[in-house]
Parts: structure tokens; C-alpha cells; sequence
């Protein structure tokens, strides 16, 4: 509101691991208990893979901001719209997701790669917010 203040009527966080979640294809999140509105997302790449990504979404926009370290460079912050979350393993080398839908108990990404990604397994921590 004009105010600046927000207000939601539910809130749920959580975490979804899934040992490909860094491979291409549909993944949806649930136990939400609730169809968000809003969602926030943060996506960390494993231990040999430097990186973490912060995106934030609703059901007409989406876009995040990710930090990485390429071979030979000191870590890099850029804006990747308009993904929920993208990590790279080197240059002209990522996987990203993007908001395919919100869902009555959450919510379903897609990630796709360009070039190849090297790691395999990672979790993401998210936080739904309904109006």
C-alpha cells in the first residue's frame, strides 16, 4: 500500500532437494498449503561449484540476481531476468529455472541448461507469501 507496508495472510518456508535438481526438466514444489502469490527463491550450487543465486517471482514477473566466480576472476553479482535462478560453472556454462506456474499447494519451475553444467545435485530454500 501507500505506506510501504505489506501485508500477507500466509507465509510458509521451506527447502526442496532433489538430487538432479540441477538437471533439465520440470520440478514442482508442494506442501505449501496454500497457491502463493509471491514466492522467493535462493538456489546455491554444491561445494566444487561456487555460486548462489537470489530470485523472487510472482504469477506476471520474475528475475534474480547471482553471484559467481569464474576461473581467473574475483566473484561477479549480475541481474539474470527473467529467471528465478541461475548458476554457472564457467563461462558460456549454466543452469537457470524459470516460474512455470503457481500451483494450489506451491509452485512448478523449469530448468534448462546452455552449454553444461557440472554439478548435479543441489537444494533450493524458498518462501511463499499469500495475499
Amino acid at each position: 500500500d501507500a505506506t510501504g507496508t505489506l501485508s500477507y495472510s500466509e507465509v510458509f518456508a521451506g527447502a526442496f532437494y532433489n538430487s538432479t535438481v540441477a538437471t533439465p526438466g520440470a520440478y514442482t514444489v508442494t506442501g505449501v498449503g496454500f497457491e502463493p502469490d509471491v514466492i522467493w527463491v535462493s538456489q546455491i550450487a554444491n561445494r566444487a561449484t561456487p555460486g548462489i543465486s537470489i530470485g523472487f517471482a510472482d504469477s506476471t514477473e520474475e528475475g534474480c540476481f547471482c553471484q559467481y566466480n569464474a576461473v581467473g576472476s574475483a566473484d561477479t553479482w549480475d541481474d539474470q531476468q527473467p529467471y528465478l535462478f541461475r548458476l554457472y560453472s564457467s563461462s558460456g556454462n549454466s543452469v537457470q529455472a524459470t516460474l512455470t506456474s503457481m500451483n494450489a499447494d506451491g509452485f512448478t519451475f523449469t530448468i534448462t541448461e546452455t552449454g553444461t553444467y557440472t554439478t548435479a545435485d543441489g537444494t533450493i530454500m524458498y518462501m511463499c507469501w499469500k495475499a
